[in-house]
């Protein structure tokens, strides 16, 4: 059976251009820090609440892909303010290659900044894929503004680096750099600050034997009851429910 690739992220090609793109779509990504564009702080790439989705593949896919495709976001539907329309062309504010190597996303109104022949979101997993659905439920997740749960500031996962570099070398190889990013160094500040949810759909798998020899995380294969409420929270049905739209 095919080995899921872990998922990566996609950064912003330009940090202002992420910054003001995610201003520009909802005035309440800016946090208290951001006085101005100069001296922007910590910021959230979420979309504004009630507004519709595009998405579109850059590549032809099966009926039966798509099917499984949208049955698998629909779990993400059923919590956020948001209406997600699959487009075959024009212009599509999500656009996903399947012509890749690995799973990876832009991080929400990121995807604003790149250019409509780009893709946001690359998918190397097939419906066949035992973890297909899960997959696309994480993917999609980086698409709606969230962020890798084990890089959490508070997840204080016991990790033996020397073994998780062996790793992810041996396996996708992946550089120290890479690892260092995408496995290793917590956020140093939450795009969306929530409680740390070991069961989160956007927490990685980790094996023991990458830790301590006892700490470890399965598959997480659907939203854990904290995604749910951090869903409903970002994207409420009235906007003014936002809760840090006074902070």
């Amino acid at each position: 059976m095919k080995k899921t690739k872990p998922c990566s992220i996609i950064p912003p090609k330009d940090r202002l251009a992420s910054y003001r793109a995610a201003i520009t779509e909802n005035p309440n990504n800016a946090s208290n820090n951001d006085l101005s564009i100069l001296g922007m702080g910590d910021y959230k790439k979420l979309w504004k609440p009630g507004r519709e989705l595009k998405i579109r593949f850059l590549e032809d896919v099966s009926s039966s892909f798509l099917l499984a495709f949208s049955k698998a976001i629909t779990h993400w539907i059923k919590h956020v303010n948001l209406k997600f329309v699959i487009v075959p062309n024009g212009d599509a504010d999500i656009r996903i290659t399947t012509d890749s190597d690995d799973n990876k996303s832009l991080i929400g109104t990121d995807a604003l900044t790149f250019d409509q022949d780009e893709a946001t979101m690359y998918l190397e997993t097939t419906p066949s894929d035992e973890n297909f659905e899960s997959t696309v439920l994480h993917e999609m997740g980086h698409a709606l503004g969230y962020l890798h749960e084990h890089l959490h500031r508070d997840a204080t996962i016991p990790w033996n680096r020397e073994k998780v570099y062996a790793h992810y070398s041996e396996h996708y190889e992946w550089d120290e750099q890479q690892v260092d990013e995408q496995v290793l160094t917590p956020y140093s500040g939450a795009i969306v600050d929530t409680e740390y949810d070991k069961n989160s759909i956007m927490h990685y798998a980790i094996d023991k034997e990458l830790t301590d020899g006892v700490w470890e995380v399965g598959i997480n294969t659907v939203l854990s009851k904290l995604d749910i409420e951090m869903a409903k929270s970002t994207y409420p049905v009235d906007p003014d429910d936002l809760p840090w739209k006074d902070l």
